[in-house]
């Protein structure tokens, strides 16, 4: 069980880490992301927060009652 939370969790941070990365792209000047990213300080600290927001997310349950409240708004309209 854990380690699906785990590979979950770095999984999420990867897709943090692509999407964080084409917003700042979107944002900021490529002068101002070249000084950010001197030591990939940005896309470090990207993964990281949706790593262990995964994680709270799971330890909480907040995770399991998205997908039974999605999955029952999906069951209504179907019918």
């Amino acid at each position: 069980m854990y380690r699906n939370v785990i590979k979950e969790a770095v999984i999420f941070g990867i897709m943090s880490t692509i999407m964080g990365s084409f917003v700042n792209l979107i944002l900021f000047s490529a002068d101002t992301l070249q000084m950010w990213s001197q030591n990939y300080v940005i896309e470090i600290s990207l993964f990281f927060s949706g790593f262990f927001m995964h994680l709270f997310s799971e330890i909480t349950g907040i995770n399991r009652l998205f997908w039974i409240d999605l999955s029952k708004r999906y069951s209504e309209s179907k019918e």
